[in-house]
């Protein structure tokens, strides 16, 4: 059995509005209770921060590194690093995100990634919760710093490509969708359950 934990703040952020004088009961990841001070008396309080306001977690869906780490080319521990970071700021999930590269880099990173994600601690950490794909299909007249010479046209089978080599982590995919193909591979992209977001 997990002991209850209890955290008191200032304030504490919900969807219908902000409650003073929080104080949340946790056993283990799970919120088992929130009441306030006012409703109750409390014997004990673990943590105490009067003046702080708790919230969720946040989950920050376009991620590329921190802390010196590069999720490119992050290796198991510069992943850890990376999740600790995160959660010291706040960040509850991540999703590690590529940039345009060349295709053996493409896949090797996407492999990595996906070792990271089937294999992470989650304890303390911020959790990779999927695989982001910025670029290569992205328009050369607006790639911003993606290098050009590593665009693609957008196909499915390339799309397969990448999704093979992540093992299915893909969550979400940069496309920009007046390209030739584009549509095709969204389509294809909802079918296996990627969602897809217009950029570049």
């Amino acid at each position: 059995h997990i002991a209850a934990k209890r955290i008191a703040a200032k304030m504490l952020a919900t969807p219908s509005g902000l409650l003073p004088d929080p104080i949340v009961t946790l056993e283990g990841p799970h919120i088992m209770e929130i009441s306030t001070r006012s409703a109750r008396e409390v014997a004990h309080l673990d943590y105490d921060f009067p003046d702080a306001t708790i919230t969720a977690g946040f989950f920050d869906i376009h991620f590329h590194g921190i802390a010196g780490q590069d999720v490119m080319h992050a290796s198991p521990d510069g992943f850890q690093e990376i999740a600790r970071h995160l959660a010291r700021a706040g960040v509850s999930r991540f999703l590690p995100t590529t940039v345009t590269a060349s295709l053996d880099t493409t896949l090797s990173s996407l492999r990595r990634m996906a070792d990271y994600i089937e294999t992470a601690p989650r304890e303390g950490m911020s959790h990779a919760a999927g695989i982001h794909i910025e670029g290569p299909f992205l328009s050369h007249a607006k790639c911003g710093m993606h290098p050009a010479e590593h665009l693609q046209s957008p196909s499915p089978a390339f799309l397969d490509r990448l999704w093979e080599a992540s093992r299915g982590h893909i969550r979400l995919m940069t496309i920009a969708p007046e390209l030739p193909g584009a549509l095709e591979t969204i389509k294809h992209a909802t079918s296996i359950g990627i969602r897809s977001s217009m950029g570049h």
